[in-house]
């Protein structure tokens, strides 16, 4: 009766391990046939698989360390406009001049003379000679051929233009005066002068003047134009002279009672 039992057992237990089998078989065979427990699924294949998946937004490495505002700023910085006052500056040989940019300085007739605004900008020299004129203020007047010496004869002019109707004054700094003298006897200068026409009356002047300056009446709104010459003639001498023209408006508290004699 034991071993009865024990067969019938195990023929049981195999019995049951075999319907395990069909039944893994069977749902495998479900599963790929798209249909389980009347839910239906898509079928498995290569190109839905590869559809199916959620796309991943691939991330710069450099995104984990530049924030988005920061990364704005460094854009924008790219088209940032500066802009500077056009005021006086120190050029690099020395001479005072305007800062601006240069485009600016160059239709302006002026030549760039090292850097100003923190380097954003240019400083601009107004240096010109015979037969010119100008309306800049802070024009360099010079013989011809500086900074070379002269030694011709001759008339060199140079015509001041106001460069707004409220310029009342003119000042002249000698950088460089060097002339032949008057002469002894009567002290007149007889062979070399330096006029100035236009303002108010200055006799003509000689000689060495280099360090000195002058304050020159322009006049109030639209006025006639300032003329500075230089005559030169007589024996062979080596001239040289440096003008710098500053252009005062009549409200400035640094205008001067204009005299026609020169300052030290």
């Amino acid at each position: 009766m034991i071993v009865k039992y024990a067969f019938v057992f195990v023929v049981l237990l195999n019995i049951c391990q075999g319907n395990e089998v069909n039944n893994k078989n069977y749902a495998k065979n479900i599963i790929g046939r798209g249909i389980l427990n009347g839910v239906s699924l898509p079928k498995r294949n290569r190109a839905s698989s590869i559809v199916s998946r959620p796309n991943r937004e691939v991330q710069n490495p450099e995104a984990r360390f530049w924030p988005p505002a920061q990364k704005e700023s460094r854009f924008l910085s790219l088209f940032t406009v500066v802009t500077f006052p056009n005021g006086g500056c120190a050029g690099a040989s020395g001479d005072n001049g305007t800062c601006m940019t240069a485009r600016e300085c160059s239709s302006r007739g002026g030549s760039a003379n090292g850097y100003c605004a923190n380097g954003f900008g240019l400083c601009c020299i107004f240096m010109t000679s015979c037969g010119s004129s100008t309306s800049e203020n802070g024009t360099y007047f010079v013989n011809s051929g500086y900074p070379s010496a002269y030694d011709g004869t001759g008339s060199c002019e140079l015509t001041i233009i106001k460069s707004h109707p409220d310029v009342c004054q003119i000042r002249l700094d000698f950088n460089r005066f060097s002339i032949a003298g008057p002469e002894q006897m009567n002290h007149v200068c007889n062979q070399d002068q330096f006029i100035v026409s236009g303002g108010n009356p200055v006799p003509a002047i000689c000689g060495v003047n280099q360090g000195s300056h002058m304050y020159i009446d322009a006049g109030v709104g639209t006025t006639n134009p300032v003329k500075l010459t230089f005559v030169t003639s007589g024996n062979s001498f080596e001239r040289m002279w440096k003008l710098k023209v500053t252009q005062i408006p009549c409200n400035t508290i640094y205008k001067e009672k204009p005299s026609p004699l020169i300052k030290t």
